[in-house]
């Protein structure tokens, strides 16, 4: 299902969600921003691995048409994310789906990361493991015991100076509120 075809802020009846935030990257970058040294985040559609989106034909991506590049510290940055009508104290689920080739965290590392007002940025997840290739797979993070704050999101990558891989993609960006 298109996450377009979701409304905000209502109950999908077959995971009793109730969705505040959607990004499919469909119809827009979502105003996403790209900063750091040797930045190469684009918004399209792959035409190197991973070859597609997770959904419909267009995604974040570290470089669609090839690798990363060498001596990077590269950020996508998501804009302010308001969440009005959601109650003081609730759990809300952030949601993304990705896909990672990437060199061993020794050298090249990955991270997912959220900022509440403008604060601290807090680990969602981060790539721990030795050389990976592992293709689109769901993500999740909880906030417990939200109580309005505004969001952020960002998905970095750092490498060292040699061996290159296809990177780091991103889509299907969602928050949402556990009942």
């Amino acid at each position: 299902m298109d996450l377009n075809e979701i409304p905000r802020g209502i109950v999908r009846d077959d995971e009793e969600l109730v969705y505040f935030y959607e990004e499919d990257f469909e119809d827009t970058d979502g105003g996403y921003t790209v900063s750091g040294t040797g930045a190469r985040w684009e918004w399209g559609t792959p035409t190197a691995w991973p070859g597609s989106a997770a959904s419909g034909d267009k995604c974040w991506g570290t470089d669609l048409d090839g690798n990363y590049s060498n001596g990077a510290s590269e950020t996508l940055t998501s804009p302010v994310i308001q969440l009005t009508g959601v109650e003081a104290g609730s759990d809300l689920v952030i949601e993304w789906m990705q896909a990672i080739h990437i060199e061993s965290s020794t050298w090249d590392r990955a991270y997912v990361e959220l900022s509440l007002n403008g604060g601290s940025w807090i680990n969602m997840w981060q790539h721990t493991e030795g050389t990976v290739q592992v293709n689109w797979e769901s993500m999740s993070y909880t906030i417990n015991s939200y109580n309005n704050e505004d969001i952020q999101l960002s998905f970095r990558i750092t490498t060292d100076g040699s061996i290159v891989y296809p990177g780091f993609y991103i889509d299907d960006v969602t928050i949402s509120e556990s009942k």
